[in-house]
């Protein structure tokens, strides 16, 4: 019965970085076809997302799980 507990909890702890990524690419498709250059545009947002995506994995690591 803990066990299940646990995983429940665990995964309403994470944070939405799919949800993240896509955003940023979105942003930067709509930035682009304003502006006239689509496919930098979301080649910007994709990397945007992907470091962002990254800052929020490395900042929700557990530092200790014993804790």
């Amino acid at each position: 019965m803990e066990n299940e507990e646990m995983r429940h909890k665990e995964k309403k702890e994470k944070p939405p970085v799919d949800l993240i990524f896509t955003g940023c690419m979105f942003l930067g498709m709509g930035v682009g076809f304003l502006t006239g250059a689509f496919l930098p545009g979301m080649f910007i947002g994709m990397g945007v997302g992907f470091i962002v995506m990254a800052l929020v994995k490395f900042n929700n690591k557990p530092e200790n799980i014993m804790n």
